[in-house]
């Protein structure tokens, strides 16, 4: 342990006639220079979270304590505090409080510092999500994920219907994929010490639509019927129009001469008290449906 002498208080008396020395005791003080003897600890946290760096330290005589970040003074304010016996406390982190903090101890002896890093994690966020698309058989695509938020900086991985495209290590914002023959659902996932967070969206192969639901009379008249039916599912592309067929009983299909792309149509021109027997197709860019089940409904009387 090293020792300074600073203060010497000497009281001292004369020297006589006959050469007599008075003396008197010689007072030395000596003062122990600080020490830290508990070093502030590396902290790594998720922002928004409070936390306390501690110093520890002993030392002789009085003591000033100071707070350097990145080398420079620290100012204090409501949100980061000094408090007593070298306590740094911080109410709630931010990404910027991310730095080195120094612990300073000094008396009139001497000057001792310690130092210890705050590393402050922020979640990644997505910031622009991969969006559904529609597409033709064969064709390839570009999604995109980007993560412009986290620390440190997330990295962005992909699945393909729940597998791993490519390595973890793998990292890339944007994924190709060729050669699409089949519906899937791709999510990107954006990863770093602070969590993760995901987004999935379908990439579609349009195909032609499920056929109509069965139709229904809605409303009944003498020479015609208002036609109602359940769409079905439309081959990840708009249905462009229904058309409806009808017969009579034991007669033979006709194709109505008006369409819709509604799923409701009136058709007229009808017989009274007459049985008849519709069905209904549905058509979209890449082709026409299977037929919907037969529907077997009666005009009112004359």
């Amino acid at each position: 342990k090293q020792w300074y002498q600073r203060r010497v208080a000497i009281t001292a008396g004369n020297v006589d006639n006959q050469n007599n020395v008075n003396t008197a005791p010689a007072l030395l003080r000596v003062i122990d220079p600080p020490e830290i003897d508990m070093p502030p600890q590396n902290v790594s946290l998720t922002e928004g979270k409070s936390t306390v760096i501690k110093c520890g330290f002993t030392g002789d005589e009085k003591l000033t304590v100071e707070w350097l970040f990145n080398g420079q003074p620290l100012p204090f304010n409501r949100r980061i505090q000094h408090r007593e016996r070298g306590e740094l406390k911080f109410s709630t982190t931010l990404r910027a409080d991310t730095g080195s903090y120094t612990c300073k101890i000094t008396n009139d002896v001497a000057t001792v510092e310690a130092t210890a890093t705050l590393d402050v994690l922020v979640p990644p966020k997505i910031t622009i999500a991969p969006q559904p698309m529609n597409v033709t058989r064969g064709s390839s695509v570009l999604l995109t994920c980007e993560a412009g938020i986290g620390y440190p900086r997330p990295i962005i991985n992909w699945r393909e219907d729940g597998s791993m495209v490519g390595s973890f290590a793998e990292k890339s914002d944007i994924l190709e994929v060729q050669d699409i023959t089949k519906t899937k659902r791709y999510s990107c996932t954006a990863r770093n010490k602070a969590g993760s967070v995901s987004r999935e969206v379908v990439v579609a192969v349009k195909a032609v639509p499920e056929k109509p639901g069965l139709p229904v009379a809605i409303q009944r008249e003498q020479n015609s019927i208002l036609l109602r039916w359940e769409p079905g599912h439309d081959g990840y592309t708009p249905i462009l129009q229904y058309t409806v067929q009808f017969r009579m009983e034991g007669g033979s299909w006709t194709v109505y001469p008006r369409t819709t792309n509604k799923n409701e149509l009136k058709i007229e021109g009808l017989k009274a008290n007459k049985a008849y027997y519709f069905k209904v197709y549905c058509k979209n860019e890449i082709g026409e449906s299977e037929p919907s089940s037969e529907a077997r409904i009666s005009t009112e009387k004359g």
